[in-house]
């Protein structure tokens, strides 16, 4: 593994992302707490989000890799006022466009991590960086998964805070049961998206897998899986060292107030965590040599 330093080093840090806002647009945000919430207003609400990360990114420092889907010609204009590298996405799909973006921050030069973040996660580049990233500097770890505390969860809406809680218990069980990690540990938050890893690794990270049988809904790698899930059980079978750093999190109250009282939320919030779980005990089967509706394809 590269030499490490010091401390952690915004300079030296890629934060990937990728964004996808169809509608999004520059005028002054309208929508008030009780309207309705229609795709014009997600969308904007979450590309200001997006833009808002990427800029607190930038002002740390850090280099900012966008994988965008859908070039709406405004939005990256207000991006490209920022510290920001904009590809258009090439591989189509939710963990395709993600390990785009991992392969692209792979050949940057003088970089010694990489951290994939949702891009409306504002609060991970201005309030969580230095934790999350220090362990992966110092030679301490070559994965971090973030961890929230209940101060954190109580900044969600109430269902994502118990579904999410929910999901994590279950999956850490899966892993337990396999002896991935011991009983006695206290389990990753899996759930929640961002993840840091030193460069030197990022070939566990875009490895690829996909269902045999694509009709079944809730066997779907290529949308969390292969990008996010995957990578974090490979690498602790592996002996990487994998570990979990608590971090002063926020949940943008704007982004709380559209999703809270929404129903199509709360059903993109279960189907997350059953796809979720039932793709990794397929994963989880496939280590095992046993039968499994995946295969490897990279």
């Amino acid at each position: 593994m590269s030499e490490t330093i010091l401390g952690f080093d915004p300079s030296k840090l890629n934060i990937i992302t990728t964004t996808f806002y169809r509608r999004w647009v520059p005028a002054q945000f309208q929508w008030r707490s009780g309207a309705q919430v229609t795709p014009e207003v997600v969308d904007k609400v979450r590309g200001d989000l997006a833009i808002q990360m990427i800029s607190k990114a930038s002002e740390k420092g850090v280099r900012t890799i966008v994988v965008d889907g859908v070039n709406n010609r405004p939005f990256r204009q207000a991006l490209e006022r920022q510290n920001v590298f904009i590809f258009d996405e090439t591989d189509k799909g939710m963990s395709a466009s993600k390990q785009q973006g991992y392969r692209i921050a792979q050949v940057m030069p003088d970089m010694v991590a990489n951290l994939w973040t949702e891009p409306e996660k504002v609060s991970i580049a201005e309030d969580c960086l230095d934790p999350l990233m220090t362990p992966i500097f110092t030679g301490e770890a070559d994965i971090v998964i973030p961890l929230r505390g209940a101060e954190s969860f109580s900044t969600y809406p109430d269902f994502q805070a118990d579904i999410e809680q929910e999901s994590n218990r279950l999956w850490n069980a899966l892993l337990k049961a396999e002896g991935i990690i011991p009983y006695e540990h206290p389990g990753f938050d899996n759930w929640f998206g961002p993840r840091g890893w030193h460069k030197d690794i990022t070939g566990l990270f875009i490895k690829k897998y996909k269902s045999t049988d694509p009709d079944v809904k809730l066997i779907k790698p290529e949308e969390y899986g292969n990008a996010l899930h995957f990578p974090v059980i490979t690498a602790l079978i592996e002996g990487k060292r994998v570990i979990s750093v608590q971090v002063p999190f926020r949940y943008p109250e704007i982004q709380k107030a559209i999703e809270e009282d929404s129903l199509e939320f709360r059903a993109k919030r279960k189907y997350q965590q059953e796809s979720i779980l039932e793709t990794t005990k397929e994963f989880l089967a496939l280590l095992r040599s046993e039968q499994s509706r995946l295969v490897a394809v990279s």
